[in-house]
């Protein structure tokens, strides 16, 4: 499926929406470094303190749509018995935090093509519930690999092992894969005891002794020659941003040149840079408003390296900023009924979706009397779709306003204590 946005578009907003409006199969790649539920608040780099690349990275059920859990219980019933298997083993933050992570997985296995992968990096706190979470939506046939990346770290803990690594899941149903980008050199001593047996035969040519090195050993599922950002770098990075060495290995590894790559949380945009120099299409997301501001900042960085510039002029780039999510132009895109105004009134059994009747449930109305309302406002970037339809009452809709119906049944609530 095409993709219904141009190549280097950035929109800020919740990712959620952006992927809702998306359409079906139109991604070959999607890499995500989500937040790690760390408990931590993140400050912005040194020297940007107007920036709000501070993030908050701490979570509870007060985080957690009323609708996000019923589109999960309705959509994948198997991972909403993960997630409530996690509130019981590690509180309501980790509930919280996986609810927040599953609506949005299941968008993402929606616009990812059969072809496509997904990688996912975090940490060892959540990577246990995030691994049974994705097994549910994306499907446990699909994991192809738990990739370690290895790094180097200061300090040494007194009561625990060094932490010294990160986790990345790699999920596909029939994925597009070149692994020669993430080729490493045989170790010489096994090059001179075994040269004649490995690695010299590839896609049925004979390679030959003299060529052994250069092709390599296929890559592991433990990155080790990849180090992290160095902490005297930082000030000039985003908190949490991860080196373009490890995107780079990523996008070329199971992408093509032309192909989709998104980042539904882009942060400091350094999918971005690693997709525009490898020559791949792309397009991001980030709920910061200065996230515009930041990938132009990462782009003046990699532009002012020569070594990873390679004759590029990444400032001539131009990156389309958007605040709408896109609307959905493919076959299997939700629609709004032509009966809508029946179709709602059989829902709701003829009753306003309000809290106007005196047995606190909505009053029965002639169907002519109600209004159509949007549950989440259209400014607020609800679709006009079936499923975010309802009738009201003329006076419950004006009280409701630009509300969320959510936000809306609240205040009603606490008028009425």
């Amino acid at each position: 499926m095409t993709a219904n946005w141009r190549n280097r578009t950035l929109w800020t907003g919740d990712n959620l929406d952006v992927m809702r409006g998306m359409n079906s199969a139109s991604v070959d790649l999607i890499y995500l470094d989500p937040p790690f539920n760390s408990n931590r608040n993140y400050a912005a780099p040194i020297g940007d303190t107007k920036s709000t690349a501070a993030f908050r990275d701490t979570w509870s059920l007060d985080d957690v749509k009323r609708e996000w859990v019923e589109d999960i219980e309705t959509d994948n019933t198997a991972s909403w018995s993960a997630i409530t298997a996690a509130g019981f083993t590690n509180g309501e933050s980790a509930q919280a935090y996986l609810t927040y992570m599953a609506i949005r997985l299941i968008e993402m296995r929606r616009i990812l093509k059969p072809t496509g992968s997904l990688y996912l990096h975090c940490d060892p706190k959540m990577s246990h519930y995030i691994k049974l979470l994705m097994d549910a939506i994306l499907g446990a046939g699909n994991s192809r690999n738990e990739l370690i990346w290895y790094y180097r770290g200061a300090g040494t803990p007194k009561t625990d092992f060094a932490r010294r690594h990160d986790v990345i899941f790699r999920y596909s149903a029939d994925p597009y894969f070149n692994p020669d980008p993430a080729r490493q050199p045989y170790a010489e001593a096994t090059v001179a005891r075994f040269g004649y047996h490995i690695g010299n035969v590839r896609d049925g040519r004979d390679y030959g002794e003299q060529s052994l090195n250069k092709l390599g050993k296929h890559p592991d599922d433990v990155i080790t020659d990849i180090q992290p950002i160095a902490p005297s770098a930082k000030a000039r990075h985003y908190p949490t941003q991860k080196p373009l060495a490890l995107l780079e290995r990523i996008i070329a590894t199971s992408s093509r040149e032309g192909d989709m790559v998104f980042d539904p949380f882009c942060g400091g945009g350094t999918t971005m840079v690693a997709a525009e120099h490898l020559g791949r299409h792309w397009a991001g997301c980030d709920i910061e408003p200065t996230a515009p501001d930041y990938l132009v900042k990462i782009l003046r960085q990699a532009a002012d390296d020569s070594a990873y510039l390679k004759g590029q002029n990444l400032l001539d780039i131009e990156v389309h900023h958007e605040r709408r999510a896109p609307k959905r132009t493919d076959a299997d895109a939700p629609t709004r009924s032509r009966n809508i105004k029946q179709v709602l009134y059989r829902r709701q059994n003829g009753r306003c979706a309000g809290p106007c009747g005196e047995d606190g449930l909505g009053r029965l109305l002639d169907m002519d009397l109600f209004e159509i309302d949007h549950i989440v406002p259209r400014a607020r970037g609800g679709p006009d779709v079936d499923d975010n339809l309802q009738l009201l009452c003329p006076t419950c809709n004006r009280r409701k306003g630009s509300r969320t119906m959510r936000r809306f049944l609240e205040l009603m609530a606490g008028e009425n204590r």
